[in-house]
């Protein structure tokens, strides 16, 4: 089923990817089987480009893994506005909106497609091991963002849906923060995070590893080594490792920020400007990130030990996320 004969073939949803043919090239058939008139770029981040509407990505066997429809290509197909897609292709697994584009998911059809939000088209098809996946969310995710959100607006009494309803950005993280902490069962919303209320909820299991860690920390200090024995059976129950998660939360938070340090220049033009960047920048780059990456990770695991994730679409169908164009947002209100 050659694609250039009849691009609606892909409009199918029975038909399997693996049969179809992209100007006689089937996905795993090696570039090299292409007419070399056609390339008119490449490999570009492994993706040649052709002038018949179709671009080829190979893996390191120069083998073809995935291809994008575009141009006149599939004009053809005679999509003009959001609504057709679902028409032509059936309901998606999930949409999201991101970097100015709307994305459509079809993992059984190994398909994307993409709608350029600006121009108000279809931007192109892609069939294959797909480069564009859905977002998945981890609890370290959410510390991140939890973090940033912390940084914009410091002011924790307007962390509320009633004081940031003016400031859109705020807004909508605060709500995708919410969205987090009910599907990670944190309670329902930020103000739950804030009050620890979710460490009485804490199974001791969950506490196994970080228990373990500090067993290993007390039996190597003689003078630490009686302590365990007399603490031991409380860090059975969840509540004691509250302190632990305020401090990890504090540390992490303050190197973040130490760690940016230097990142509000956007131009050192003179000399003294570049001395003491340099300088800074010297002892910044001496900071052991690997164990600050350490701590996080004993964190997540202890907030969140199934170490669950969630795409984009299970946070929207299921726990409020807002799937508005967040980046866009940004660039609108900058």
């Amino acid at each position: 089923m050659e694609i250039l004969k009849d691009i609606s073939i892909i409009t199918n949803s029975a038909v399997d990817p693996n049969e179809l043919t992209f100007n006689s090239l089937k996905l795993g058939d090696p570039i090299s089987s292409l007419n070399e008139n056609i390339i008119t770029g490449g490999p570009f981040a492994n993706w040649y480009h052709t002038n018949i509407g179709i671009t080829y990505k190979v893996d390191e066997s120069e083998n073809v893994i995935e291809v994008l429809l575009k141009d006149e290509l599939i004009t053809k197909l005679n999509i003009n506005q959001k609504g057709q897609i679902e028409s032509h292709f059936g309901g998606p697994l999930s949409i999201e909106n991101k970097g100015g584009y709307t994305y459509y998911f079809y993992p059984n059809r190994s398909m994307v497609l993409s709608w350029k939000n600006e121009t108000n088209e279809l931007q192109g098809i892609y069939i294959g091991i797909n480069t564009i996946k859905e977002t998945c969310y981890s609890i370290g995710d959410f510390l991140d963002k939890y973090f940033e959100f912390k940084s914009l607006e410091p002011d924790t009494r307007n962390w509320n849906v009633k004081s940031l309803k003016g400031n859109k950005p705020r807004y909508i993280r605060l709500l995708r923060l919410n969205s987090f902490i009910k599907a990670f069962g944190l309670g329902e919303e930020l103000s739950d995070f804030l009050n620890y209320s979710f460490v009485e909820k804490l199974k001791p299991e969950s506490a196994t590893e970080i228990k373990d860690d500090i067993k290993q920390f007390a039996l190597s200090n003689e003078r630490l080594k009686e302590r365990w024995e007399y603490d031991s059976e409380r860090l059975n129950s969840p509540r004691n490792y509250q302190m632990i998660i305020q401090q990890f939360l504090r540390f992490i938070e303050q190197m973040n920020k130490t760690l940016k340090f230097n990142s509000t220049w956007l131009e050192a033009s003179t000399l003294t400007s570049q001395y003491s960047i340099n300088k800074t920048q010297n002892v910044l780059k001496s900071i052991d990130t690997d164990a600050l990456d350490n701590i996080k990770r004993i964190l997540c695991n202890l907030i969140d030990p199934e170490k669950r994730k969630f795409t984009k679409s299970q946070l929207v169908n299921n726990f409020g996320f807002p799937n508005e164009d967040l980046e866009a947002i940004d660039m609108d209100n900058y």
